[in-house]
């Protein structure tokens, strides 16, 4: 087990590719809490040394999983840091610190102005704890800072519509159900202007 000094200690990953980051907001957990999240893809020598990092502090269920591509195993892992929005009394805990690089010096900047989507380059200070909940334990990486170096921002479904290649800039498929229906053309009018036609290992 982890000595007194050990659990104090930060620890650092990184620069690492985010995946599915929940830092401009929190993520809805199974249990129904909220957290920050944020998981970085590793080889696997890498998520040894950090298996056995999180050893140190217990047994049970660890941050560390395979990575998983449609249902198959890519041979890469998961590692997964987060921080509980409230404290097990209910009280508020402060969002994790982000920082940004300008002007030759690494700045903080708010947690909820930064679009962080996941493919950005990131490095995470965290700290493992253990805990054990109606008999199941495990260790957790508690989440404490993030150091954006590269950001790819989040796009939501809206954000990633695509309008297509149409002249005016509408979708046929909207376009032809907005267009006005045409008049029939009287007899000495052409018709040449017709248009036509997405856990442990």
């Amino acid at each position: 087990m982890a000595t007194k000094k050990e659990e104090q200690k930060i620890h650092v990953i990184g620069p690492k590719v985010a995946s599915w980051p929940w830092i401009n907001v929190p993520e809805k957990q199974q249990n129904g809490s909220s957290a920050w999240t944020i998981k970085v893809i590793v080889e696997e020598a890498e998520a040894k040394k950090f298996r056995a990092l999180a050893r140190k502090y217990g047994d049970g269920m660890l941050p560390i999983s395979k990575e998983k591509v449609d249902k198959k195993e890519t041979g890469k892992f998961v590692i997964k840091f987060k921080r509980n929005c409230k404290r097990k009394d209910g009280g508020d805990i402060m969002p994790p610190s982000v920082e940004r690089f300008h002007e030759g010096n690494w700045n903080k900047v708010p947690h909820d102005k930064v679009r962080l989507g996941g493919g950005s380059e990131v490095s995470i200070a965290f700290s493992p704890f253990s805990w054990n909940n109606s008999g199941n334990t495990g260790v957790s990486f508690w989440l404490e800072k993030v150091r954006v170096h590269k950001l790819v921002e989040f796009q939501s479904k809206e954000d990633a519509i695509e309008w297509g290649d149409c002249p005016d800039g509408v979708p046929f498929e909207v376009a032809k159900d907005i267009e006005p229906k045409a008049e029939e053309p009287k007899a000495e009018e052409s018709k040449d202007n017709d248009w036509g036609e997405d856990e442990d290992f």
